[in-house]
């Protein structure tokens, strides 16, 4: 999932290991809450409009930040 790869790619300087327990717990918990509210059709379609309606707040530069990630995660499927 893109949390892993994101993990992955992080290096985060000077970290205790018990911290790093606390961010592995943390996108666990993401993706367990992630997995039960957008199991379904529907629950993409939500995840759809939530999108967008964060997408309309955000500027322009961090829009077009997004898109990048996206392409980048489109060709590692």
């Amino acid at each position: 999932m893109l949390y892993e790869r994101l993990r992955e790619n992080l290096s985060i300087g000077n970290v205790e290991d018990e911290q790093d327990g606390n961010l592995t717990e943390l996108y666990s918990s993401v993706d367990a809450m992630n997995k039960d509210r957008y199991r379904s059709g529907r629950g993409r379609r939500l995840a759809e409009r939530e999108l967008l309606t964060i997408l309309t707040e955000l500027p322009k530069k961090d829009v077009l930040e997004l898109l990048e990630l996206a392409k980048i995660k489109k060709r590692w499927i």
